[in-house]
């Protein structure tokens, strides 16, 4: 089957779009591209310090705390209850804002690679199904794994992916 193993990291989003056969026994894996882009979970957290701080973006030792309190609640994040932090709530509306240029970023990366690899072999029929790995810490926020669920990253080659799959790991 094709893969997009898309691993969203602190600091980093490593993408590697490739093919897992396992015909006749025969386990092979033929990789199209792989990319890494300085963008992760860290740019998150800080456009969510940014919205709780009001924009200041002067860095102070109780700002670095903050985004570490931030890293940690974020695992908490729900999208009915939004995210508390310091006893404050955050509506998820306001949280997805927020965040909504460094997940457009991410997903820009990953566009970008997966066009790269299917320009490695350009027969539509091969790229039908593809199954996306979500890695990394980012991948335990829904509206994270709704995007890369619901947004076909074949759109400016006709489509031509029928069927996503997301594996969250």
């Amino acid at each position: 089957g094709l893969y997009a193993a898309i691993d969203i990291g602190a600091g980093t989003t490593d993408v590697a779009i490739f093919r897992y056969c396992d015909k006749h026994a025969v386990k092979d894996v033929a990789y199209y591209m792989a990319d890494t882009d300085l963008v992760g979970g860290d740019n998150m957290d800080i456009s969510i310090m940014k919205l709780v701080t009001d924009g200041n973006n002067e860095i102070t030792e109780t700002k670095m705390k903050l985004l570490s309190y931030i890293r940690h609640s974020k695992r908490n994040f729900d999208e009915t209850d939004g995210l508390f932090l310091y006893n404050k709530r955050y509506d998820s509306h306001s949280i997805v804002a927020a965040t909504k240029s460094d997940l457009d970023r991410i997903y820009s990366h990953y566009r970008r690679t997966w066009g790269k690899g299917y320009q490695k072999e350009m027969r539509p029929d091969h790229w039908e199904d593809l199954n996306i790995l979500l890695l990394g810490g980012c991948n335990k926020l829904s509206y994270v794994n709704r995007r890369f669920s619901q947004d076909n990253p074949s759109r400016d080659f006709l489509g031509i992916i029928k069927k996503l799959q997301l594996h969250p790991i």
